[in-house]
């Protein structure tokens, strides 16, 4: 909870893989996918990138997303993961 003399700061970064940072993973395809998420820790939020245009989902239990054709989706998905409002 926070109250009006708190901070909060919330940013995506691209490259992180620290247990602290919740996490969207670009990739082409699945294979690269898998490889990226087997050093990666949680929290993983989503998966875009290339991958998105011929997989819909899930991998490893994390949605694929295609911001093209669904931005809202990805969105919905950080809001809710990170406790945001809208």
């Amino acid at each position: 909870m926070h109250d009006a003399n708190s901070t909060r700061l919330n940013c995506i970064v691209e490259g992180l893989s620290r247990e602290d940072v919740a996490k969207i993973v670009s990739s082409k395809d699945v294979k690269d996918a898998e490889r990226i998420l087997e050093g990666l820790s949680p929290p993983i939020m989503a998966i875009t990138g290339r991958i998105s245009n011929d997989e819909s989902g899930p991998i490893q239990g994390i949605s694929v997303v295609n911001i093209m054709n669904d931005g809202e989706r990805l969105v919905d998905i950080v809001v809710e993961q990170l406790n945001l409002k809208r």
